[in-house]
């Protein structure tokens, strides 16, 4: 026989009832906007995409990056392949949030009537001005207002020319394979490096390891020559068939190249150059 089903008391519904109303009222708290969030406020309508063309502004010494073919490149004051992440940090401004939108008035009060800083970028103009020291934020004047971003973006800016200039001693399209230097010529035959005067005890990963290290090669700073200094010279013969000259500037306490036909400096590690000047030796196994 089957025993019956315990009733249900009223205490018990009352139980469930106290029970259902504080689950609510966690998820409602839960799930609630935070009262001390800040408004997030888009400073810019422009799809940092679809900009070709920044323009710094930022003492006597403005430069100016334009995209072609997919790719940036500065353009004044001095032509050069311009560096990716550097790019990448001035375009991401325009993805600022505001905490706050002024009206663009009384811009002195903010510093922003004669701005040390002004990034154009394709027609709109983004100004910075001083920081609220108790909200850490800087006023930034744009469009039809001012608003107060982070400090933090101004802080990651580029400041120079040389600061956005690529460090890659070769673009994505130059493809090393030959490496002529110090009396030694290392070049790609049906796919396969070669090291002439030939050396035994070198194993073909050693071989692979040196072209490597050139067709990668970066520099930990690049900037404009200023004079037409000559060293060690250096021959790098491309897929297409042109000859990348390169020159031996300084060797220490900072190695430095000359690649001449951009008429840019190339700062190594000590590290790095050690190992591109260094042709594959058996000795050095």
């Amino acid at each position: 026989m089957v025993a019956p089903a315990p009733a249900v008391t009223r205490t018990t519904l009352v139980n469930i009832a106290l029970a259902l109303l504080v689950a609510g009222i966690a998820l409602f708290l839960y799930l609630r906007p935070d009262p001390r969030a800040k408004p997030e406020v888009p400073i810019a309508r422009i799809d940092p995409e679809r900009v070709t063309r920044i323009q710094v502004e930022r003492g006597a010494a403005p430069f100016v990056l334009e995209k072609r073919d997919s790719a940036w490149y500065l353009a004044k004051p001095y032509p050069a392949r311009a560096d990716a992440f550097r790019t990448r940090q001035l375009l991401d401004l325009l993805n600022a949030k505001a905490s706050g939108k002024l009206p663009a008035t009384d811009l002195a009060r903010f510093d922003l009537e004669r701005p040390a800083l002004r990034i154009v970028f394709d027609e709109q103009a983004i100004a910075f001005g001083t920081v609220n020291e108790l909200s850490n934020e800087q006023y930034v004047a744009t469009g039809d207002g001012v608003f107060l971003i982070p400090a933090r973006h101004m802080a990651g800016l580029p400041q120079e020319a040389k600061d956005v200039t690529g460090r890659q001693l070769f673009g994505p399209n130059e493809e090393p394979v030959e490496i002529g230097l110090g009396g030694v010529t290392m070049a790609q035959r049906d796919g396969i490096w070669k090291l002439s005067p030939e050396t035994a005890g070198l194993s073909q990963d050693d071989l692979n390891r040196w072209g490597n290290e050139w067709h990668s090669a970066a520099s930990v700073l690049t900037q404009k020559s200023e004079g037409a200094a000559r060293g060690e010279p250096i021959a790098v013969k491309l897929k297409d068939g042109r000859v990348i000259r390169f020159s031996v500037v300084k060797k220490d306490p900072e190695p430095v190249l000359l690649r001449e036909d951009e008429g840019l400096e190339y700062h190594l590690s000590a590290a790095a150059a050690k190992r591109l000047l260094t042709p594959p030796s058996a000795a050095a196994n």
